[in-house]
């Protein structure tokens, strides 16, 4: 099992397994009270694109290849909205709906679909006076992030009943600086290797008819588009948080191919300060 952070004592991995169901627990398991206060940054790369963006594929390589050398400190989700995913603007095969309500939200507030495709935010992060930027500049901006002290570490443990498709969800989080009464904390569901038509103007035809789309975000978990307040009393370093989630995976998703993310962002600048991704199966 990858884990993502080496600032937790490790306890026991156990499965329960009856005639009935298959229960997958991953992740660590934890005593508070003894976190050692250090972690990796782990950045979060949301790549702004749709199945009819010609343009799109050359961002989703950079992605890969960002995600691949990066490993655990990048997590990558690929956000369908706008124009580009429409179900009915590019004939036959593109009739799948990959936007969400989430996905939706967050495009309208930073305007991502009118700034053009393909895009990608850093964390949310402004740099050189943008947040949205073109994906030639992502690995600049994600090692900048990478060599700053983290924030916060965030931990996520799973138990996941493949009968019922239930998914049970704790996030652990420990402040290493002062957090604020805005923090949020978002969880949702991620798809990877979905086979779907793509638009990708460096290939004749342009239409993919088997592309492999990665990453895809498939459903917020928290209540509402920005996630859930933490503590709106005010959160001060050395804070610790156990927060708890239930989902279940819709059956049009292939579990298998399916993460969790959670990220932490402040509500009132949209920042991340910290994120992380458990496999539902590893």
């Amino acid at each position: 099992m990858k884990v993502q952070r080496a600032f937790l004592f490790i306890f026991a991995l156990s499965i329960g397994i009856s005639q009935y169901s298959c229960d997958i627990i991953k992740g660590v398991k934890k005593d508070l009270n003894n976190l050692i206060a250090a972690s990796d940054n782990i950045v979060l790369l949301e790549d702004w694109t749709g199945h009819g963006c010609g343009n799109c594929p050359d961002a989703h390589r950079e992605a890969r290849t960002l995600a691949d050398f990066y490993d655990s400190n990048l997590v990558v989700i690929s956000i369908h909205s706008g124009a580009f995913a429409s179900t009915t603007l590019f004939g036959p095969g593109f009739e799948t709906d990959y936007t969400t309500t989430m996905g939706t939200a967050v495009d309208d507030y930073f305007m991502a679909d009118q700034a053009g495709f393909p895009k990608g935010m850093i964390n949310r992060r402004t740099f050189n006076g943008k947040v949205l930027q073109n994906f030639a500049d992502w690995s600049t901006y994600i090692q900048q992030v990478l060599s700053e002290s983290p924030q916060m570490g965030i931990d996520i443990t799973t138990v996941y009943d493949s009968v019922t498709r239930n998914i049970s969800i704790t996030v652990d989080l420990e402040y290493f600086v002062n957090g604020s009464a805005s923090d949020q904390i978002v969880v949702c569901l991620i798809e990877d290797s979905i086979v779907s038509p793509q638009k990708d103007y460096d290939s004749v035809p342009d239409k993919l008819p088997n592309y492999v789309h990665r990453h895809l975000l498939r459903d917020a978990i928290t209540t509402g588009n920005w996630g859930e307040a933490i503590d709106a009393g005010g959160i001060s370093a050395g804070d610790q948080f156990i927060l708890n989630f239930n989902y279940t995976i819709p059956l049009a998703f292939d579990d298998k191919h399916c993460a969790i993310v959670a990220f932490v962002a402040d509500d009132a600048t949209k920042e991340i300060r910290q994120a992380a991704k458990e496999e539902v199966f590893e």
